[in-house]
């Protein structure tokens, strides 16, 4: 068996269950439930400007899904390395390179309309480009073998290994020898 992984893929953004289910948690709960609230508001209190925040909301999602269709063609691709330390997670190549210019651009317009909020938000993205989970960190792991991806659990850190067809057996074998041999994880 090899004793070290490297590969890259391509993970469509909205054709994927996975990457659907932990948008719809980050960023569609949160905003359902101002929707909702705007429009009970618009309904009750028969608020023009309610429904103003409404319109808003769902343009800037329509907005959001053309840039992401248009800027990385509606995938992202990923570079990951597993060893006997652990795993690395990466953007790789092109995607790499936008992430970084829209990070600096992000932080230029934060600096440049002096919103720290804005900066800050820029530079945890920008930080978060490489994530790696040592396998003595690892709490928790689960399998998608229907998406062929294996989810890992840190303490602070939430990963999600994807593999081709293929070799989503391979890899997923290797990942659990790992854990079984390095982790705490039963």
């Amino acid at each position: 068996m090899k004793t070290t992984y490297s590969w890259s893929i391509k993970v469509p953004i909205f054709r994927n269950a996975i990457v659907l289910r932990q948008l719809a948690v980050a960023i569609g709960l949160p905003f359902s439930i101002v929707l909702l609230f705007l429009g009970y508001h618009a309904i009750v209190n028969e608020s023009q400007g309610s429904w103003y925040g409404v319109y808003l909301i769902l343009a800037l999602f329509f907005l959001t899904y053309l840039f992401l269709k248009w800027v990385y063609q509606g995938s992202m691709t990923l570079h990951y390395v597993i060893d006997k330390e652990g795993i690395i997670c990466e953007f790789d190549g092109a995607d790499a390179l936008k992430n970084k210019r829209i990070n600096q651009l992000t932080a230029f317009f934060g600096f440049f309309t002096s919103s720290p909020t804005i900066i800050g938000v820029a530079l945890l993205a920008h930080g978060s480009q490489r994530t790696v989970l040592p396998w003595k960190k690892v709490v928790k792991v689960k399998e998608h073998s229907m998406q062929k991806a294996v989810e890992l659990k840190g303490k602070s850190t939430h990963m999600m290994v994807f593999t081709s067809k293929e070799d989503y057996r391979e890899k997923s074998q290797f990942i659990d020898s790992c854990i079984k041999r390095y982790s705490k994880v039963k």
